[in-house]
């Protein structure tokens, strides 16, 4: 992957053959859905931390703000990080970063957002200038009307991405 100093993925290459495979299988699957390979990428672009523009200490928050396309219309999302402490790991110093966002339906979209959560934990060795622990919740209740019904679907989950260096 190819990020900004902010941390933004900007491009991304395979770098083994199962996920050359994966990418390959996609382009070409009989449909010749191109929104999957999209989805796919859309995902892997998504950052798990988008570094703050200026120098932070203790207790300070920076944000950003972000579209993406659904089903049922562009959701909004505004992600808000805290430097939440400095600490050590191994005698290496660490940065300890909050997460929360949320989420909003944008106009035209036919999706309609409840109960919202969605809140992390991030490890950031500042030596090595990179990430070593993302923890994140989310909880998410939609709601969006499907002819005289309306679907609701919540989505709850609990990810946690180790970066390892080769």
């Amino acid at each position: 992957m190819t990020m900004t100093p902010r941390g933004e993925i900007t491009a991304m290459q395979p770098s083994n053959d199962s996920a050359k495979a994966f990418l390959t299988a996609l382009d070409n699957n009989a449909e010749g859905d191109t929104a999957a390979r999209a989805a796919v990428e859309q995902m892997l672009r998504r950052p798990l931390l988008a570094l703050p523009e200026k120098p932070v200490t203790a207790n300070d928050t920076w944000s950003i703000s972000s579209e993406r396309p659904t089903a049922a219309g562009p959701l909004k999302i505004d992600t808000k990080y805290t430097l939440t402490s400095l600490s050590e790991q191994d005698g290496k110093p660490l940065a300890n970063i909050g997460i929360s966002a949320t989420f909003t339906s944008t106009p035209g979209s036919q999706l309609t957002i409840k109960s919202p959560t969605h809140r992390g934990q991030i490890q950031f060795s500042i030596d090595q200038g990179r990430l070593l622990e993302v923890t994140q919740q989310q909880t998410l209740t939609t709601e969006r009307p499907y002819r005289d019904t309306t679907i609701i679907v919540t989505l709850d989950s609990h990810q946690t991405t180790t970066m390892v260096t080769r």
